[in-house]
């Protein structure tokens, strides 16, 4: 539908039909038509869409996981395969929550920390960040890598949240300030959100890393092991200076 609306024939019949009913709907797809030919954004898009599956292919076409590359325009798609000869599909890999439960469940790099922090305890020690000369456990690791995540979306001390960029509407206006987006990318130099804003399936994630430390505390991973790294457990914070058995029992 989309592809068609981006023809001049068709938007110009669809802006004809809606001209009497819909007149400012009407108006917005002439003036649609007018900046596609304008700009020339079809033809740049078949242009630049060609590149992006060639080098697509040239990248991923051998994966004994990747069944076939394809695209159209500015969209493309590789479909992941359990078999490349058969096609088979992987099991719910069309399911993105079970997609990220299941990374969950086999070790994300926080949840392998914590898990890992369970076996060795406060004995065993990494330099984080590498070179800074900091001890820390990796129960303390995984907290750090979670804050840093986390202040993405948080509000530093001027009040403004990195993922709003310089967007001054969503930094200060009081109907939008608050209301987080969960983008698709982020700049690697200021943590601005950059490309779909809605990607709560995945982004959203950010909330359950601050969970999992706003209700686990270190004595409780050692106390209850792999359960409390997987399972959060509902005692407040404050519960760390009573001692793992009011954490455990909180």
């Amino acid at each position: 539908m989309l592809h068609a609306l981006l023809t001049e024939c068709s938007v110009s019949n669809t802006a004809r039909r809606l001209n009497q009913s819909q007149p400012a709907i009407s108006t917005a797809l002439r003036r649609l038509r007018d900046i596609l030919e304008r700009e020339g954004l079809v033809e740049n898009a078949r242009k630049v869409g060609g590149y992006l599956l060639e080098r697509l292919r040239k990248a991923f076409g051998a994966s004994p996981i990747v069944g076939e590359i394809r695209g159209l325009g500015m969209l493309a798609a590789l479909e992941i395969v359990r078999d490349r000869q058969s096609r088979e599909p992987f099991p719910n890999v069309a399911d993105p929550a079970w997609i990220a439960h299941r990374a969950f469940d086999r070790g994300l790099i926080v949840r392998a920390l914590l898990q890992y922090y369970a076996y060795y305890g406060d004995e065993f020690m990494v330099e984080c960040p590498t070179g800074s000369g900091r001890m820390m456990t990796l129960y303390q690791v995984a907290e750090e890598l979670s804050k840093r995540l986390a202040s993405i979306f948080l509000q530093d001390e001027r009040g403004r949240r990195p993922v709003n960029g310089g967007v001054e509407k969503f930094q200060t206006d009081p109907h939008f300030k608050d209301y987080v987006w969960f983008y698709e990318y982020f700049h690697g130099d200021n943590g601005a959100g950059l490309g779909a804003s809605h990607q709560t399936g995945w982004t959203g994630i950010v909330a359950r890393a601050m969970h999992l430390f706003a209700t686990n505390t270190p004595e409780q991973v050692l106390e209850l092991g792999k359960k409390a790294a997987v399972v959060e457990i509902t005692a407040p914070r404050r519960a760390r200076n009573a001692g793992p058995s009011a954490a455990a029992t909180g």
